[in-house]
C-alpha cells in the first residue's frame, strides 16, 4: 500500500513541477475569464501530451479555406509545443465546453520571419465568434494614458514597424497578455534579430520597460510566460468626454509577443520581443486583418 502511495505522490510531483501545468501560476485577473466572443489578450490552453501551453489571444483575422471565407484568431507558434504543431485550444481553460477552435497554420520553427500560428475558431463561417478589441487589465499607463472606460481598446489597424520607433516616447508599445496583464515599453530596435533555441525571429521588435540603464518606467516585468501571442500595440485616444470623464482608446498593432530577449539572462525582467503583425500576412497572404475602424466603431 505503501508503495502504491509513493507512486501516487512521485505521479502527482511530476505533473505540477515536471510539466508546464502549473496551477500556481499567477494570472492577471480577469484574463482568465470566459469570454464569448473572443477578443485579443485573453487567455488560452493549448494541450499538448502531458503539458498544457498557457498563451494568450492576439488579433482576429479571416482566411480562405477550400475556397471560402473563415475566421480565425493568431497566436504565437510556439504556443503548441512542437515545431510547425497545430492542436486543440480552449478558452480560458480545457473543458469540452471551452474548445474554440484547432491551429491550423504555423510558422513556429519554420519560418524565420514570425512566430504564428492561425487558430480556426469553431463555426467559423462568421463573424459571430469574434471582437474586433483588446482587452486590458492593469495598473500601468504611460504619460496621460488611462484606463479605457469599457476596459477594452479596439483595433483600428495593423502596421508595419519603422525605424522611427527606436528610442522614440511617441510610439510606446503595450503588450495585453494573461500573466503580466496591460504592460508597455520603449521600442530599443525596430529590425532586432532574436536567436531563440529553436530558431531564429527576424525581422522583430526589442522593447524595454527602462528608457535607459538607469531610468525605468516601472519595475515590475514586461513579459512572462503566458503572455506569448499577446497583442503589442500603440494606444491610441478616439473620444474624450468634455472634462476628460470618460475616455475611449483605440489599437494600431505593430506585434505579437514571442517571449523575453533570448540574448539576456532569463532574470532580466526588462525586455520584451515580438514578431511584426504583417509578416503574418506575408507568410499567408490570403489572410486579411479584421479591425474596427476608427471613430466610434472602435468603443
Amino acid at each position: 500500500m505503501r508503495g502504491k502511495i509513493f507512486i501516487l505522490v512521485v505521479m502527482l510531483i511530476f505533473l505540477i513541477y515536471g510539466s508546464s501545468i502549473i496551477y500556481v501560476q499567477a494570472k492577471y485577473p480577469g484574463y482568465d475569464n470566459r469570454y464569448r466572443p473572443l477578443l485579443g489578450g485573453i487567455q488560452i490552453v493549448i494541450p499538448y501530451y502531458y503539458y498544457l501551453y498557457y498563451c494568450s489571444l492576439a488579433f482576429p483575422v479571416n482566411f480562405k479555406e477550400n475556397g471560402n471565407q473563415k475566421y480565425g484568431f493568431i497566436t504565437a507558434g510556439h504556443c503548441s509545443g512542437k515545431k510547425a504543431g497545430g492542436g486543440d485550444v480552449y478558452q480560458p481553460t480545457v473543458d469540452q465546453n471551452n474548445f474554440i477552435g484547432s491551429i491550423i497554420r504555423n510558422s513556429y520553427g519554420v519560418d524565420s520571419r514570425a512566430d504564428a500560428a492561425l487558430i480556426r475558431i469553431e463555426g467559423s463561417d462568421n463573424e459571430n465568434g469574434i471582437c474586433k478589441h483588446i482587452y486590458e487589465n492593469g495598473n500601468l499607463s504611460f504619460g496621460n494614458h488611462k484606463p479605457d472606460n469599457d476596459g477594452r481598446v479596439g483595433i483600428l489597424d495593423v502596421r508595419t514597424p519603422f525605424k522611427e520607433m527606436e528610442l522614440n516616447e511617441n510610439y510606446i508599445q503595450y503588450k495585453s497578455g494573461s500573466t503580466t496583464g496591460l504592460t508597455y515599453g520603449i521600442v530599443i530596435q525596430y529590425d532586432y534579430y532574436a536567436k531563440y533555441p529553436d530558431g531564429d525571429l527576424y525581422p522583430a521588435l526589442l522593447i524595454s520597460r527602462c528608457k535607459n540603464s538607469s531610468n525605468c518606467y516601472y519595475n515590475t516585468t514586461i513579459v512572462d510566460r503566458g503572455d506569448s501571442g499577446g497583442p503589442v500595440y500603440d494606444r491610441i485616444l478616439i473620444y474624450q468626454e468634455l472634462g476628460g470623464a470618460l475616455k475611449y482608446y483605440g489599437a494600431i498593432i505593430y506585434g505579437l509577443v514571442a517571449g523575453r530577449d533570448p540574448s539576456k539572462p532569463q532574470n532580466d525582467t526588462r525586455y520584451m520581443v515580438a514578431s511584426w503583425a504583417t509578416k503574418v500576412k506575408e507568410i499567408w497572404p490570403d489572410i486579411s486583418f479584421i479591425t474596427c475602424g476608427s471613430g466610434s466603431l472602435c468603443w
